[in-house]
């Protein structure tokens, strides 16, 4: 096997499909219906769909500790802003109409101001999350980086989260929870970043057998939480413990898996399988965004048809306008960055 293969680098290597198979189980997550009458075991899988947010935080944190080495902390900003907004205040003002907001209502809305004040779910509450976590990332990097042993610090972050969580039971409003209780996976990205760029970690087989075993076992916590209202940690948000583990093993064992197919050669299926993953890892936020409004418009719309007319319905359309926003405003930040860059060089050459 090729150097590398049990390395935490995997999760570098295969970021793209990581993502990809998250953002394609978020949107299994959200398109759920309850008179949908399928198998506990279906119900598990689409229930854990929820952990996929937590996948992609974690690939997200490690991503993060490459992109802030390249930049500086204002122009780091700016690229996470042009990531994460223009899909978001397109579906905010197609949102403003329907529903229908006030100007100031939808100003409060995008800005996050009901995210923190009234509702975590007030509109998309995954952009705003992860808009926080980046907001913060930059001087949370800096103290981590300092560090010279990455594994002792995060428990050390953990530690006080552990201790804080419990004590703000009462007085954080408990919707914020799915927010405070996301900290640790986000962290274990960075940690998991600064690892694999010091000096990458090789996973043993022992290794590998541990991860399988917290995977099943992430599974049997997610299966307590569901069917018999268990609480683990913090009532508000049970499935924090299980999510993290299932985030972490998931990741890892998948791009173990990806890894596998490709130093043994892969089929047709499993070729055309990984594009689709990559691609709509590259289209994630985008997709994430529409969907929802998607999936209000049409199964309100087109009532009284098979679940599977409006599944696929609203896939499509989520694809193609994901594509479209990505597309366009891609073409656009490179034509307003060359425009900036020749104003700079008419600049300087006139002095």
């Amino acid at each position: 096997m090729k150097k590398g293969d049990n390395s935490l680098q995997l999760l570098n290597k295969y970021r793209g499909e990581i993502m990809g198979i998250s953002a394609l189980w978020i949107f299994i997550f959200h398109i759920w219906l309850p008179d949908w009458n399928l198998p506990k075991l279906w119900v598990l899988i689409r229930t854990m769909g929820y952990s996929g947010v937590d996948v992609f935080l974690l690939i997200s944190g490690i991503g993060m500790t490459y992109a802030i080495k390249k930049q500086s902390i204002p122009v780091f900003y700016v690229r996470r802003l042009k990531r994460l907004l223009p899909a978001y205040l397109i579906v905010g003002v197609i949102q403003a109409f329907i529903s229908p907001w006030s100007f100031v209502g939808f100003l409060a809305h995008v800005s996050g101001y009901k995210f923190y004040t009234v509702d975590l779910y007030s509109f998309l509450w995954f952009i705003p999350a992860i808009g926080t976590y980046y907001l913060f990332f930059p001087w949370f990097y800096k103290i981590a980086e300092k560090t010279k042993a990455p594994i002792h610090f995060f428990i050390d972050v953990i530690v006080v989260w552990a201790i804080v969580s419990p004590l703000i039971i009462g007085t954080l409003r408990e919707d914020l929870f799915i927010l405070t209780n996301r900290i640790p996976i986000f962290i274990m990205g960075v940690i998991f970043g600064l690892m694999i760029q010091n000096k990458d970690i090789v996973i043993s087989k022992a290794g590998w057998i541990t991860l399988i075993l917290i995977n099943i076992l992430s599974v049997y916590l997610a299966y307590l939480t569901i069917y018999t209202d268990y609480f683990l940690f913090v009532p508000y948000s049970r499935f924090c413990i299980p999510s993290f583990l299932t985030a972490v093993s998931f990741a890892l064992l998948f791009a173990k898996m990806c890894d596998l197919l490709s130093n043994y050669g892969e089929s047709k299926f499993v070729k055309i399988s990984k594009k689709i993953m990559v691609f709509y890892g590259a289209i994630s936020f985008e997709f994430y965004c529409f969907q929802e409004l998607l999936i209000d418009i049409i199964f309100s719309y087109r009532d009284g048809e098979f679940w599977w007319a409006k599944f696929i319905s609203v896939f499509i359309l989520d694809t193609l306008l994901a594509v479209i926003v990505s597309k366009v405003f891609t073409w656009v930040f490179a034509k307003v960055e060359k425009g900036l860059k020749q104003v700079n060089l008419n600049g300087e050459n006139r002095k």
